[in-house]
């Protein structure tokens, strides 16, 4: 096995391969890109416990026309990484030589063999669950929810993303907040989904390296019951699908429309949090607070130091003058800085009840947080007085 490769294409794929390696792992194997060679195609393999990525080129030249298999340290991949030009690499006295112009360097390699690693078994080509979709779009939309789902993996279902195929929707929860974003046409090419879908974020950095922002190539997606498969002509990447049921939003959603509600330029709302929230400094048990007073919705944040209101310019505000309900700042920023639409529309049930945002595809849900409201009106009232 010998073959030539351009180094622009090789550092790209082993990039790609690299996303999905746990460094913490004690099994040297499971730290190795795997290179395999037959005919003019070139395989890499990475895997994890949870994950294996397989990524495809036929983009090199099969010197000699045979094939081969070897296994490369994520360490030692720099090496190849750093060269110019086309690199020419074959195994020859137990050593992978690799060649780049007048540079000929030596480095030792794993065996690629089914005892050292073992590829996942799927049932690819039995899948009843299809979802096509446009990649850079479906990214976008794993990598907005993934900023609302737990950081935490001690929970994995909270550590995830549902795909719900029969809703044509992808929902994230932390327990504090919920994310939910309708898939519109351009992001469903097809769709016979009806199962539920876990995806965990694990998957996400990984996704961003295979797929890019500017990637705009049809992503197949599969399932099979136990594994979520994803490929296009460049990858396939198969993650372990969490068992588990994904919390239902059917009475959550049944609270639509029952409250109050106004409508506000979301840059607007968004300055007004991001400069509360840096005087707040981070401080978890400093809420802001919405207040309705004399027909007009007041910011309101108060710390040992500063108090601060601001006047919000709201449209079709159905909200009682005295209402008042406190939110952690940071929740808002987060989905402020995602919400697909300038005018948003925000509602109220009451001041111990979520609270609804609401984009174009976007739907949040947002916890509020139990503080004492007593004299907090008078101090407004005051302050905008004069």
């Amino acid at each position: 096995m010998k073959f030539e490769i351009d180094s622009r294409i090789m550092k790209e794929l082993l990039e790609k391969a690299s996303s999905n390696i746990d460094k913490k792992t004690s099994l040297d194997i499971l730290k190795c890109v795997c290179f395999k060679v037959e005919n003019n195609i070139l395989e890499l393999l990475t895997q994890r416990d949870s994950m294996q990525l397989k990524l495809v080129s036929d983009k090199i030249l099969n010197i000699d026309g045979t094939s081969g298999k070897f296994a490369l340290h994520v360490d030692d991949i720099g090496i190849i990484t750093k060269m110019k030009d086309i690199i020419t690499m074959y195994i020859e006295n137990g050593k992978l030589h690799i060649k780049s112009g007048k540079k000929n360097v030596n480095i030792p390699y794993f065996a690629y063999t089914e005892k050292t690693v073992t590829e996942f078994n799927t049932n690819k080509g039995k899948e009843e669950c299809i979802l096509k979709t446009i990649g850079n779009k479906f990214l976008e939309t794993c990598v907005n929810l993934s900023v609302f789902a737990s950081k935490s993996d001690t929970n994995k279902i909270m550590h995830a993303i549902l795909i719900d195929g029969q809703r044509h929707m992808m929902t994230s929860s932390d327990g504090c907040r919920v994310a939910m974003k309708l898939l519109d046409e351009e992001e469903i090419i097809k769709n016979n989904i009806t199962d539920d879908i876990i995806l965990t974020i694990e998957s996400i950095p990984v996704l961003k390296k295979i797929i890019g922002k500017k990637n705009s190539d049809i992503v197949t997606i599969l399932y099979d019951g136990k594994h979520i498969i994803l490929y296009n002509n460049d990858f396939e990447l198969l993650v372990r699908n969490i068992n588990g049921q994904y919390f239902k939003t059917d009475r959550i959603l049944g609270e639509i429309g029952r409250g109050q509600s106004f409508i506000c330029d979301r840059t607007e709302l968004l300055n007004i949090i991001e400069y509360d929230c840096d005087m707040l400094k981070g401080k978890r048990d400093e809420p802001i607070l919405f207040c309705e007073s004399n027909g007009k919705m007041n910011i309101y944040c108060k710390t040992a130091r500063y108090e601060c209101v601001d006047i919000l310019e709201t449209q079709e505000s159905s909200i009682k003058d005295g209402f008042m309900i406190g939110f952690d700042p940071r929740f808002y920023i987060d989905l402020l800085k995602i919400i697909d639409t300038e005018h948003i529309k925000v509602e109220f049930i009451n001041p111990k009840a979520p609270a609804f945002i609401f984009g174009y595809e976007y739907t949040f849900v947002l916890l509020p947080v139990n503080t004492d409201y007593s004299g907090i009106p008078e101090r407004i009232d005051a302050m905008v007085c004069h």
